[in-house]
């Protein structure tokens, strides 16, 4: 999409770089807007953001213009950072011992909504013809139709994640939260930055995951132009679409699995 943009791959990387500098944006703010207004709030601000960016994307292309498809990016970005990152809302709604399970539910079900990117791919590049569109126009302006849905998913969540969080003992009869020495040791670091930045095994875990996932999003010989020829339309919006239909996908199994749907809530 760069070189059909710009004419040239010496700006490659640039939509990589993007998504990652909007997840580190979006990462504070929306940690702040849970704390507010609860786990709902935050997916849909996510949503929102995913569709509107999907949509300034699609336009950028079929206008052929730059800076709007680097602003449409990066609102994608933020809104794709958000959702992965509210994640842990599905172990928020497990007791401690079975938030590794919760969280696994989520997972399971982004690995099947990546599945879908190449599935937009492949009908935006079927319609493409019909509609007069670029293939890769087509394939971002078709997101809202994924994202929309995912959108009123987040309504059957109840009671929000962060109500389940806070009273574990309601949701689950016979729960005995942590003693307060139990607890003390937990945050005998406190919680702010410093008290994560001397937390040795935090630190470590941190650093490992983070090559662990630079290397698993390293694109290879296509993206500099030095392997052999590809669908680079293919390459790029499958890299793209796919974190937000995983995240889209994510949205019904965190619902599922709460203690409502289960019958557990009172």
């Amino acid at each position: 999409m760069i070189e059909r943009l710009l004419g040239s791959l010496a700006l490659a990387g640039l939509g990589t770089s993007l998504l990652y500098v909007a997840r580190l944006l979006i990462a504070y703010p929306i940690g702040w807007v849970v704390d507010t207004y609860g786990g709902r709030a935050g997916l849909l601000l996510g949503l929102v953001l995913s569709l509107l960016g999907s949509v300034g994307v699609g336009l950028a292309m079929v206008l052929t213009s730059f800076p709007l498809f680097i602003a449409g990016l990066l609102v994608f970005g933020l809104g794709v950072g958000a959702d992965q990152q509210l994640r842990r809302a599905a172990a928020d709604m497990y007791l401690p011992e079975r938030r590794a399970e919760g969280l696994g539910y989520v997972l399971t079900g982004s690995l099947l909504g990546a599945l879908g990117g190449p599935v937009l791919v492949g009908a935006a590049q079927t319609g493409a013809g019909a509609v007069g569109l670029d293939p890769s126009a087509l394939a971002w302006l078709l997101v809202p139709v994924v994202v929309v849905p995912s959108m009123a998913l987040v309504f059957l969540i109840q009671p929000d994640p962060k109500t389940t969080a806070a009273n574990l003992t309601r949701f689950y009869p016979g729960y005995r939260p942590p003693s307060p020495d139990q607890q003390h040791l937990v945050l005998a670091h406190g919680t702010g930055l410093r008290a994560w930045l001397v937390h040795h095994p935090l630190c470590v875990g941190f650093l490992a995951m983070f090559a662990a996932h630079a290397n698993g999003h390293d694109d290879g010989p296509h993206a500099a132009g030095d392997g052999p020829p590809g669908p680079p339309a293919d390459a790029d919006l499958t890299g793209g679409l796919g974190p937000t239909l995983s995240g889209c996908t994510g949205c019904p199994c965190r619902w599922a699995d709460s203690p409502t749907a289960s019958g557990r809530a009172t």
